[in-house]
C-alpha cells in the first residue's frame, strides 16, 4: 500500500502514524508506516532528518514506481515495536525550511527564466545546499544570458507574494506558482514566494544544448 505522504500538501512536522513493515537491508534498519511527514529524497532535494519514537531517522527513501510508492525510513537502531503499533514522527523543522526554501527558490528560477528566455525550457533541478543549480535546453546555443537581468526577475517574484498550491491529481502531485505553469514535484515548498526573502543566480555555464545556472 503506498505511503500517506503528508508533506504533498501541509507543512507538518510531527504525526503520528502505523507501522507497516519494519527489517534491515544492506542500508540498515528501517520501518514503513501508513502515511509520514519525512520527505524522501528524490527529485532534486535531500531527505528529510528527524526522530521517530526518539531514535534518529537517518535518511528517508522511496521504494516503489514514481506514482505508487513507500517511504522507508532508515533509522540508527532497531525500533522495539511490532507490525500495527503506533510511533510519533518528528522532523528537523530547521533542516526541512533550508530544503524547503532552496527547493522552491529553484522552481522560481525556472519559471522566470522560461518566461523571459523562450528559447531556454527547465529540465532538471539540483537542490543540495551548497550544490543548488537548474538545467535548461538550449534551443539556440547563441543565446546571451543576462545574470543581472534573472536576479532582477526573481527579487521581483519573490517580492510579488506568489501563492504556492499544491494538488493532487490522477497523474501524481502538481505544484504551481502563482500564474506560472503547474509542473510535477514531489519535494516541500514554501506557501508563498514571500518566503524566500531573498535568492540569486550565481553563473550560467552553456555547453552544446545545455545550458545549467547555478543558485543560492
Amino acid at each position: 500500500m503506498p505511503t500517506n505522504c503528508i508533506y504533498f500538501l501541509s507543512a507538518d512536522l510531527t504525526a503520528e502514524a502505523a507501522i507497516l513493515e519494519s527489517g534491515q537491508d544492506n542500508k540498515g534498519h528501517f520501518i514503513v508506516c501508513d502515511q509520514t511527514v519525512f520527505h524522501a529524497q528524490g527529485g532534486g532535494q535531500k531527505s528529510d532528518r528527524g526522530v521517530i519514537d526518539g531514535i534518529e531517522v537517518l535518511s528517508v527513501a522511496k521504494r516503489g514506481t514514481p506514482k505508487e510508492f513507500d517511504v522507508v525510513h532508515y533509522l540508527a537502531a532497531p525500533l522495539p515495536k511490532k507490525i500495527g503499533d503506533k510511533i510519533a514522527m518528528w522532523v528537523d523543522g530547521e533542516v526541512r525550511a533550508l530544503h524547503t526554501r532552496l527547493h522552491s527558490l529553484g522552481h522560481l528560477l525556472a519559471h522566470v527564466v522560461d518566461e523571459a528566455y523562450p528559447v531556454l525550457k527547465a529540465v532538471q533541478g539540483h537542490h543540495w545546499p551548497g550544490e543548488c543549480r537548474v538545467e535548461f535546453t538550449v534551443a539556440n546555443n547563441n543565446v546571451a544570458v543576462d545574470e543581472a537581468h534573472i536576479n532582477a526577475l526573481l527579487v521581483r517574484a519573490i517580492a510579488a507574494d506568489l501563492p504556492v498550491i499544491s494538488a493532487l491529481t490522477s497523474d501524481g502531485r502538481t505544484v504551481q506558482f502563482g500564474n506560472y505553469e503547474s509542473v510535477p514535484c514531489g519535494g516541500t515548498h514554501v506557501a508563498s514566494t514571500r518566503e524566500l526573502i531573498s535568492g540569486s543566480m550565481r553563473g550560467v555555464k552553456i555547453k552544446g544544448d545545455r545550458a545549467r545556472m547555478s543558485y543560492e
